[in-house]
């Protein structure tokens, strides 16, 4: 019996072409994805804080800030 090597490429080491559904795969985008949501709600609490006119020199156009502005309500988030 011989067993044979083969040299695997950095794309062909990542399967792509089903996603996986096993308990340990679902656990895992569940908690990537909440702590996604979290980053998210941490910037946007952030930049609602930030001037209107800091806002235009990052780049935010008037109407991203009035949304920024409508659907940002709680206090800053500071890390402790």
């Amino acid at each position: 019996m011989t067993a044979s090597t083969k040299a695997i490429a950095p794309h062909d080491a990542i399967e792509t072409e089903e996603p996986h559904s096993g308990l340990f795969d679902r656990a895992f985008r569940r908690f990537v994805a909440a702590r996604e949501a979290r980053a998210r709600a941490i910037v946007r609490q952030h930049l609602a804080h930030l001037s209107e006119e800091r806002l235009l020199d990052i780049g935010f156009e008037p109407a991203e800030i009035r949304r920024l502005r409508t659907h940002t309500a709680a206090a800053p988030f500071y890390w402790g």
